[in-house]
């Protein structure tokens, strides 16, 4: 394929410590259309090695999702957080930014999870996987940030916000067992 044979000349370039003409390549020979994952993460090591932070970002929104298409959890959370560290409001495409949440909950950064659900949600007002985010993050508060009371007041707003989504039956369960355990 066509991502190999510029990975093998972009590879033969950084043996020869020459890490702007490899990006030079990359950038004419894809146009910034990367569908190669192995390509994508060569591109974005050599934007960090460069300290090419706007071009790192702008490129990270492929990558990112070509990472959680091929579902490497550790790394999507990883790329995720060095952007995240970059530029604070940075926000990748909306099915991915949902999938580094929940990647991140599962990792046991629930706290980072969260934040990036309210981003999801902050970035994303209309989609309909808002009330799923809002739940989620409420368990997560509740669950494993041990803040019931939080918990109660985010389900509390889903439900009068939401009160005819197919989630809400649920939340409303979800309530009353936090309720009753408190």
């Amino acid at each position: 394929p066509a991502g190999s044979e510029i990975l093998n000349r972009v590879d033969i370039l950084i043996k020869e410590g020459k890490i702007d003409d490899a990006i030079f390549l990359i950038r004419s020979e894809t146009g910034g259309n990367i569908a190669d994952l192995e390509l994508a993460e060569r591109y974005y090591n050599l934007l960090k090695i460069k300290q090419s932070i706007p071009d790192l970002l702008k490129h990270s929104v492929v990558y990112l999702d070509l990472l959680a298409e091929a579902k490497d959890k550790e790394k999507l959370c990883d790329v995720y957080s060095e952007c995240v560290t970059h530029d604070a409001s940075y926000v990748p495409s909306t099915s991915t930014l949902f999938r580094v949440a929940s990647s991140l909950n599962e990792a046991g950064n629930p706290k980072g999870a969260v934040r990036t659900y309210n981003s999801f949600i902050k970035a994303n007002p209309k989609d309909p996987l808002i009330p799923k985010a809002y739940f989620l993050a409420a368990n997560i508060i509740n669950e494993k940030l041990k803040n019931p009371s939080k918990a109660a007041g985010i389900l509390k707003s889903l439900i009068k916000a939401y009160p005819n989504h197919e989630i809400t039956p649920h939340v409303e369960r979800y309530l009353r067992q936090l309720s009753v355990a408190q």
